[in-house]
């Protein structure tokens, strides 16, 4: 193999991996911001972890209509971006995030139910 085709190769997949990245960076920022408005709408700080706010934070997103797939999103980039700045109660987030997915699958079952009579 030319070692210059595999460096032409490797020059390209590094320059998609770095899209990639700037597209993940981007949804990370976008999720802070819908978590930095639940918690404003709270009047929670918003470096606060703690799994209620989290589980709120699924609750508030679901009130605002959001689809689950972005709900989900949003669950992950919010817990993320709180170890990113420096969340030290890290077993905390990842309990919080299993209280998230948790309120998830309520949604999603209720958003299934048929309406009682």
């Amino acid at each position: 193999m030319n070692p210059s085709a595999s460096l032409a190769e490797l020059d390209e997949a590094a320059e998609q991996f770095e899209t990639r990245a700037d597209n993940t960076l981007r949804s990370y920022a976008s999720d802070w911001k819908s978590w930095e408005r639940y918690t404003s709408d709270i009047g929670y700080p918003s470096a606060g972890e703690a799994p209620g706010a989290v589980l709120g934070f699924v609750v508030w997103l679901t009130r605002e209509g959001k689809a689950l797939v972005t709900i989900q999103r949003n669950l992950y980039g919010a817990v993320v971006s709180l170890r990113q700045r420096g969340s030290t109660g890290l077993p905390i987030a990842a309990e919080a995030l299993h209280f998230g997915e948790l309120g998830l699958r309520n949604e999603a079952s209720d958003r299934r139910s048929p309406p009682a009579p």
